[in-house]
């Protein structure tokens, strides 16, 4: 932690780590992290929250270009991510399935004239009950790949915190050894507070033709190496350029060679930052003109 924190200092970034909660999966940590975050740097200290794994790469130019060019108010409740699992199994964790879809079909329309706006849901929709979805629009649960990582307005993480009992009460509740994900009870509680995820689709480059951009070619739950990652993403870049130049993000799982007891730094380090170049190569041309988010 302490070489993490010298070295991550010289680019003004912070590291922490939460011990266990007896009794929680340790992805209990991750659930907690959108307050932790909040408390520590201060709603008046930014506009937009990047949430993801450690091994979650974000194209911060992509990101940048998505909020300006949509014009997307940093103080309004937005939740971003299209790479949504749906749960049709009720009280099934382990019953979902990947959406081919990339909006949330729970959002109501925008208002007249709004091509983006905050994806308010049918009041059937916010019960506490995550699994009681018979009154919702969409009677199945719509959830993000945690992988892939969640954009979060400063106005969606000041509701969450309003009241200082609901989002951790909520957490300790929901993130149990029957269910150990951390990244439901991140979209649950937006949910139950009247938000889905907010619908990007519009922004979408008509040339690509995937159907997310969050998660660019990665699987979920990705079994590929990440030497194996790194060459999709260079076949990617060759025959879809269209499509990794709308890529908000990726997701290059450490598990993988951390479970084949590789050296992470030796056999994981130079190969993921030939990734990271192949993703920021389609964007140099914007890190100037999309420096500053709305």
């Amino acid at each position: 932690m302490y070489t993490l924190r010298s070295w991550g200092a010289q680019h003004d970034e912070s590291y922490t780590m939460l011990p266990d909660f007896p009794g929680y999966p340790v992805t209990i940590r991750a659930a907690l992290t959108l307050l932790f975050a909040l408390s520590d740097v201060g709603a008046d200290k930014f506009k937009w929250m990047l949430y993801g794994d450690d091994d979650t790469v974000w194209v911060v130019p992509a990101v940048l270009k998505l909020l300006n060019e949509a014009g997307l108010n940093h103080d309004d409740p937005h939740m971003i991510n299209d790479y949504h699992t749906e749960c049709w199994k009720l009280h099934q964790p382990n019953g979902c399935v990947e959406s081919k879809v990339g909006a949330d079909p729970r959002c109501l329309p925008c208002p007249t004239g709004q091509s983006f706006c905050p994806c308010k849901i049918p009041p059937g929709c916010t019960q506490l009950d995550n699994w009681a979805v018979q009154n919702c629009s969409v009677q199945a649960r719509i959830l993000p790949y945690g992988g892939a990582g969640i954009i979060y307005s400063v106005g969606m993480l000041r509701l969450l915190a309003q009241d200082p009992q609901f989002y951790p009460s909520l957490v300790l509740r929901d993130v149990v050894p029957n269910e150990p994900w951390g990244d439901r009870v991140v979209a649950d509680a937006p949910r139950i507070k009247g938000y889905g995820f907010t619908d990007i689709t519009k922004h979408k480059d008509p040339s690509a033709d995937t159907y997310r951009m969050f998660g660019a070619i990665s699987l979920i739950n990705d079994p590929r190496s990440p030497a194996d990652f790194l060459v999709a993403v260079t076949e990617a870049a060759k025959h879809q350029p269209h499509n990794m130049r709308v890529a908000l993000s990726i997701h290059v799982r450490t598990a993988v060679a951390i479970a084949g007891k590789h050296d992470v730094v030796q056999d994981f380090l130079p190969v993921y930052r030939q990734i990271v170049h192949t993703m920021y190569s389609f964007h140099h041309n914007d890190t100037q003109a999309h420096a500053k988010a709305p």
